[in-house]
């Protein structure tokens, strides 16, 4: 968390988080941040978007941050350029939904990106302790974003929250999706503060 902490008080993070709310002006802003992996469910993530997008009553933008992996095995090559395609077809459907970013980024970025998200989705399917779900509820210390976790993720026995999902269940997803983003204040802040307690 320190690190993290560090990078909230410098003058990078917080000129990148000028850009990103300007960028991103009058939208509730949805990021993932993941290894372009199966065992990420980034596919299964954009399907529960879409179902949210069905009946959305939020000006809603997704931004993903999909780090390049094993790019030399033609089966992560098919399952990133499948996602990406994915991606593609919800902008022209919908309009500018999903901003993918098939890239690594800069820490000071990522750790804006971090901060000013309204909600941070992570769809794991098997996972380790997954390192995004600790920086995100760091990164949003005294504040009201939402994770949504996986219950398959290796830190949902630790980050216990109300906003845990099956991520083979994309109703179940888009309906989370949706409660995160009509919840007050008070109960946000309440759900941030538990997880930031239990980190």
């Amino acid at each position: 968390p320190k690190r993290i902490y560090d990078a909230l008080d410098s003058e990078k993070t917080r000129y990148e988080m000028r850009r990103i709310a300007e960028k991103y002006k009058g939208k509730k802003l949805i990021i993932g941040v993941d290894r372009v992996d199966y065992i990420k469910g980034l596919d299964l993530k954009f399907k529960a978007y879409d179902l949210f997008l069905e009946n959305a009553k939020h000006d809603v933008i997704f931004e993903q941050i999909a780090i390049p992996s094993r790019e030399n095995l033609p089966s992560y090559k098919r399952y990133q350029a499948r996602v990406a395609s994915y991606c593609a077809a919800l902008n022209e459907k919908y309009g500018r939904v999903v901003e993918y970013r098939h890239q690594s980024v800069d820490f000071h970025y990522l750790v804006a990106l971090y901060r000013s998200a309204d909600i941070c989705i992570v769809s794991s399917l098997v996972d380790g302790l997954n390192l995004v779900a600790f920086e995100y509820v760091a990164a949003q210390k005294d504040h009201t974003g939402v994770l949504l976790l996986s219950k398959l993720a290796g830190c949902a026995s630790v980050l216990k929250t109300p906003m845990q999902f099956n991520p083979v269940n994309g109703d179940e997803l888009a309906r989370l999706i949706n409660k995160a983003l009509v919840l007050s204040e008070v109960e946000r802040r309440k759900i941030q503060q538990n997880l930031f307690n239990a980190a």
